[in-house]
């Protein structure tokens, strides 16, 4: 189903968090003269508890366990969709369906087993029972309503608590500058100001570095996600008319990433190697153009000058058009000059007259 890849991208993402926070985390400790001035209690308090409330109150523990897994697989890169096993998978079951003569279903029962792909697998289920296309289209799209609910369940968390440390956060501010009034003293100021700032500040970080990054991971994962599922049951659908495996495999590949960009022509159209003095070659296209265009010239002979042939060496290999009023031209147009056609010899005596005439 999916593909869990623990690759050099993934340490590095989890690293440059780490250190990012930690980095933020150190120059918020450093920035006061005195560290304990940090240790605000009460508007720590308000941010802490303000988001535990609002968590326990809009989702219950099944749903927040539910979330923490699906974060902890986002981040660690164990729930990235492997549709390039989906697309050799259903290439596989159209080749072997096709070459089964007729015994498909006999074919996807003893194959079934052996799928990786939970949706493409129950898509085969339902093939086997023989439903029709609209029956298979609306099962297979509740099943994947169903996955969605768990990345709109975190999406909707995350959106929550983002939320709430913020608000909570200016919430614990306005009660320290309440409580400013009770100030007695210029020595105690401080104190107070930094009460007004650590739950702000805290409230700010929680929610612009920790729930946006994490709520954006998620809502890319679920585009991913849903990708996936629409490749599984475009594939079951596919298998059910019985096209052809490249019929199957050209459809499906739209649902695949896109590959690398393409480099961008050279403005000069010239090619990026080629030195500005180079002139390009033309190629065979061009130069049957150029040919075309240019008048007919003299037939070029071979490489070797010796076996070259002259031009009137050529002429003797050409048919001669004779003109009608030529003595020696004949109906095909060929022949030496001189010489005549012999006459026609009827059944009965010829005329004096005409074989005068003749000669």
């Amino acid at each position: 189903m999916t593909q869990r890849n623990f690759s050099f991208s993934i340490f590095f993402s989890l690293l440059g968090i780490g250190a990012g926070l930690g980095g933020v985390l150190a120059g918020v400790a450093l920035s006061p003269e005195q560290p304990q001035q940090l240790l605000q209690y009460r508007g720590l308090a308000i941010v802490g508890g303000g988001l535990i409330a609002v968590l326990c109150m809009s989702f219950s523990l099944a749903e927040v366990r539910q979330t923490l897994a699906l974060l902890w697989d986002v981040l660690s890169g164990g729930a990235v969709p492997d549709r390039e096993g989906v697309l050799k998978e259903c290439v596989m079951l159209a080749t072997r369906g096709r070459e089964s003569e007729g015994q498909e279903t006999k074919f996807y029962r003893e194959i079934k087993p052996y799928l990786s792909h939970h949706l493409l697998a129950a898509g085969l289920d339902l093939l086997i029972s023989g439903y029709s296309p609209e029956m298979i289209r609306n099962t297979l799209e509740t099943r994947r309503d169903q996955e969605s609910l768990k990345y709109q369940t975190g999406i909707q968390m995350l959106q929550s608590l983002m939320q709430a440390a913020w608000m909570f956060g200016l919430a614990g501010g306005a009660t320290a500058l309440l409580r400013t009034q009770l100030l007695s003293s210029t020595e105690l100021l401080p104190m107070y100001l930094s009460g007004i700032a650590v739950p702000i500040t805290a409230g700010l970080l929680l929610a612009l570095l920790l729930f946006y990054p994490l709520l954006r991971q998620l809502q890319m994962h679920q585009r991913e996600w849903m990708n996936y599922l629409e490749m599984s049951i475009c594939g079951v659908l596919l298998l059910q008319s019985r096209h052809h495996a490249h019929f199957l495999e050209t459809v499906l590949k739209a649902y695949l990433p896109p590959l690398a960009p393409v480099a961008a022509p050279v403005a000069s159209g010239l090619p990026a190697g080629m030195p500005a003095g180079a002139a390009p070659v033309r190629s065979s296209f061009q130069a049957a153009l150029q040919h075309e265009a240019e008048p007919e010239q003299s037939v070029e002979g071979p490489e070797d000058p010796g076996q070259a042939l002259s031009v009137d060496e050529l002429r003797r290999f050409r048919p001669v058009q004779r003109h009608p009023s030529q003595p020696g031209s004949g109906p095909a147009g060929s022949g030496q000059a001189g010489s005549a056609p012999p006459p026609t010899q009827g059944p009965g005596p010829q005329r004096p007259g005409n074989a005068g005439r003749r000669r």
